[in-house]
């Protein structure tokens, strides 16, 4: 299932030298579920990335409007999203 993050501060944006600029490469990633007491995480991978979001792929699906944290493994970065499109 595909998921359309959005970010409020996307870290990558000193990297991209345009807004239209578009980055299409793996990224595995781990997102902690921040809507609801249980605190589920799962893991991700993204598809698409730019200065407004991500396109990811996830194994269980999220809802529109979920408040979620991304955490990606390779940088060792984490930022707080929210989903705003699913593609199923």
């Amino acid at each position: 299932m595909r998921q359309v993050l959005s970010f409020p501060r996307c870290p990558l944006q000193q990297g991209f030298g345009s807004r239209d600029e578009v980055a299409a490469f793996l990224l595995k990633v781990v997102i902690v579920i921040e809507d609801g007491v249980d605190g589920r995480t799962l893991e991700g991978e993204t598809i698409v990335i730019n200065l407004h979001g991500a396109l990811m792929a996830t194994a269980i699906g999220l809802t529109t409007g979920m408040g979620i944290s991304i955490h990606v493994c390779l940088t060792d970065k984490c930022a707080a999203a929210g989903v705003v499109y699913i593609e199923s």
